[in-house]
């Protein structure tokens, strides 16, 4: 039996890229965090979404700006996972060693 609101086996889900291309497109129409969680997920994965994604860029007056990029998540997102694996492909070869 499985149980979608159990807090005690909550699974975290990366955002796929077509839900990052949706996060892109709702700020440019400039929907609020919390609307576009609304649509998505929970607020605070959108607003860590929004953070990782936002690349300071010089616009055309030359003056700086901020926006949401879905393939610059999608990057930072496969690199940290990248990361990640070598991390854990490093401990168990160091626990091999170990034990």
């Amino acid at each position: 039996m499985t149980h979608r609101n159990n807090t005690l086996t909550k699974h975290y889900q990366q955002l796929k890229p077509y839900e990052r291309r949706f996060i892109m497109a709702r700020v440019r129409d400039g929907w609020s965090d919390r609307r576009i969680a609304h649509e998505l997920r929970s607020p605070s994965m959108i607003s860590r979404e929004l953070r990782r994604g936002t690349v300071c860029q010089i616009g055309p007056n030359k003056k700086p700006c901020t926006k949401y990029f879905a393939d610059t998540a999608q990057l930072i997102y496969e690199k940290t996972e990248l990361i990640h694996a070598q991390l854990v492909g490093l401990s168990k070869l160091l626990n091999s060693f170990v034990n």
